[in-house]
This record gives C-alpha cells, sequence and structure tokens, in this order.
C-alpha cells in the first residue's frame, strides 16, 4: 500500500505529487474536490461537505433559538462551553460529523493544491 494510503489510516495529512494517485485500498473511501470554480474562502471544503451530503455548514452556523438557545447560553454561563463560530470550526465539525459512523476512513483529496485559498489549508 502506498505510503499516501497508509498515513491516510493514521489519520494524517499528505501530499500526492504527481499525474495520478494510487488507487484506494478497499477499506479507503476518497472525496475529490477539483478546485476547478471561482477562489472562495472554504470553497474546498464547502464542497467536500456537498459531495458528503453535510447541511452546508455555514448556513447552519446560526444560534439555536428557543429551549435549545436558552440550553447554550446556560452551558456557557455555568460550564464555560465556548461557541464554535468562526467559520473553520464550523467547517471542521460539520464535516467531522460527516465521517462520523461510516465504515471506511474518509480521506479528501484536493486536486489543484495551488488554487487552494489559505484558511482551507489552515483547517
Amino acid at each position: 500500500m502506498p505510503d499516501v494510503w497508509t498515513r491516510a489510516a493514521w489519520g494524517r495529512s499528505s501530499a500526492w505529487m504527481g499525474p495520478s494517485l494510487p488507487e484506494a485500498p478497499p477499506d479507503v473511501e476518497v472525496i475529490t474536490v477539483a478546485c476547478a470554480g471561482p477562489d472562495v474562502a472554504f470553497g474546498p471544503l464547502l464542497e467536500a461537505c456537498a459531495a458528503l451530503g453535510a447541511p452546508a455548514p455555514l448556513a447552519t452556523a446560526a444560534e439555536p433559538v428557543g429551549a435549545d438557545g436558552l440550553r447554550v447560553r446556560l452551558r456557557r454561563r455555568l460550564l464555560g462551553d465556548v461557541a464554535a463560530t468562526r467559520p473553520a470550526d464550523v467547517i471542521a465539525h460539520a464535516l467531522n460529523a460527516a465521517a462520523d459512523g461510516r465504515s471506511r476512513t474518509l480521506v479528501l483529496v484536493i486536486e489543484a493544491l495551488t488554487r487552494v485559498d489559505g484558511a482551507s489549508l489552515d483547517v
């Protein structure tokens, strides 16, 4: 198995430079993001969320209302919980939630890395 898939199984980031990525082993699910669209902050990660069928993370980042909102505010005040309001945190949470419960290791492949915005790379 090529090192890129071994590192993925360990949960580590990897880079592959070459004409094509080696075929993934059967226990790895690959999500490929082409970066072909306009340069947008978090564009590749939002595209990955869509490919995974996750709800648009930045659209769902609003504060909860009603009883849920009260519960969140009480937790913050009494327990010191901090809201994940930074876009990077919200997107990372959405990607992790979409990956949970899958039987195979999920690997995000970003093609044309030179077109990826800095915000996406920081996540």
